[in-house]
């Protein structure tokens, strides 16, 4: 086990595909943060996910809490914009009542994330809630 600062736990790197079909029809590279999300909601590791879909124009991202695997799914590829999915951690557990919460996202939004987890200073009860980064 690795315990780095910024970056959490982990064990290892890894270069990953999806097996699924139907999350490969749309992803982005391989769809496997789709593929882990959706395994970790219908494995119970996590009660939602905050994931970012389309907004009303393409290029728009508007981030939302996912609660099944169809909601993740519309969430699927990237949308190289900013999105402000962190700023639904206390929605996702206030508002939806999650006690495990998913968050996608990329570097600087996951640093963010375990950031508040080191120094909850803004986000009371929030910072134990992301279970799956």
């Amino acid at each position: 086990m690795i315990e780095d600062p910024y970056l959490g736990k982990y064990t290892a790197c890894v270069s990953a595909r999806s097996t699924d079909r139907e999350i490969l029809k749309k992803s982005q590279d391989g769809g496997i943060a789709t593929t882990l999300m959706v395994y970790a909601l219908e494995q119970g590791i996590i009660d939602g996910a905050i994931v970012t879909g389309k907004g009303d124009r393409p290029w728009e991202p508007k981030p939302f809490v996912a609660m099944s695997r169809e909601d993740i799914l519309k969430a699927r590829g990237t949308i190289y914009n900013i999105s402000p999915q962190i700023s639904w951690l206390k929605e996702a557990t206030r508002s939806y009542g999650l006690d495990r919460v998913g968050v996608t996202g990329v570097c600087c939004q996951m640093q963010a994330v375990r950031k508040a987890q080191l120094y909850p200073m803004n986000m009371r009860d929030v910072p134990s809630k992301p279970k799956q980064i």
